[in-house]
């Protein structure tokens, strides 16, 4: 196995996510998804240009370095356009997703105000990053196959909000080496 072959796998997952997440907004055929895909792509580019005025051009293809970034805010503006925003269409895909999304980036955010790993985690590793909010929105995918419900239950509710934190600060902790952040007496 060539050496460089988890960094090509791990670069692949970002294109993937971004496309999956394309896919089910024109495959749902709903105008105000697609709208809303397109306003948090120029929502990320504007912020990013505002954050590095230096990049000239470059502020409009770095939001696909950053796809769980573009598909969460697309996700949190698209169910607050919604009249019911947790309820779990019997064939809608994309409620689910984007509900996942949505719950998973407000636990990462929240656990990143405690947790120095999350953060590092969430704007250092974005191909990890990838992999925790794909993982989380197929927990709900699961739940809401199995349990023929319509609205996503308290536990699964805060699953989605608890996992992608705690996987990112994992994944913040192994980039570390496993070393403790307060010194080495803990």
């Amino acid at each position: 196995m060539h050496p460089d072959a988890p960094l090509w796998v791990s670069l692949l997952l970002l294109p993937a996510f971004a496309a999956r997440g394309v896919w089910r907004v024109l495959r749902s055929g709903d105008g105000v998804a697609l709208a809303m895909l397109i306003a948090s792509w120029f929502m990320l580019a504007i912020g990013f240009k505002l954050l590095r005025p230096s990049l000239a051009v470059s502020a409009l293809w770095l939001p696909c370095f950053y796809p769980y970034l573009w598909q969460g805010v697309f996700a949190g503006g698209w169910l607050l356009c919604r009249p019911d925003p947790l309820a779990l269409p019997a064939r809608q895909v994309l409620a689910s997703d984007a509900l996942a999304l949505a719950l998973g980036h407000l636990g990462v955010l929240a656990g990143g105000l405690f947790s120095q790993d999350i953060r590092h985690a969430y704007w250092y590793r974005p191909a990890a990053m990838t992999l925790v909010f794909w993982l989380a929105s197929l927990l709900l995918q699961l739940y809401r196959v199995r349990s023929h419900r319509n609205h996503a239950s308290a536990l699964a509710l805060a699953c989605q909000l608890i996992l992608p934190a705690l996987l990112a600060a994992g994944v913040g902790w192994l980039a570390r080496g496993g070393r403790p952040t307060f010194g080495p007496w803990f």
